[in-house]
């Protein structure tokens, strides 16, 4: 595995999330009840919160991984590749 593999999943983890709020801000402009309310606390909120964690933790996978490349003396590593 390639740190750069985890960076790009980070990357469109991060693009789903922008656009999941949109198209839910989308959504709530026209479903505005209690179901909604319901729906937003037990499944969106839950799934931002579990993805704003992952991120960051993704990104130290990534720069340890790579870390770990360099210090194994990885063929390409070293050179950029």
């Amino acid at each position: 595995m390639q740190p750069g593999n985890i960076v790009a999943a980070a990357g469109r983890m991060q693009e789903a999330m922008e656009q999941l709020q949109i198209k839910w801000g989308a959504t709530r402009d026209h479903w505005n009840d209690s179901m909604a309310e319901r729906f937003e606390d037990q499944r969106i909120r839950p799934m931002l919160e579990q993805i704003n964690t992952a991120l960051p933790a993704l990104s130290q996978m990534a720069q340890a991984l790579q870390q770990a490349l360099i210090q194994c003396g990885e063929p390409g590593e070293r050179a950029g590749l």
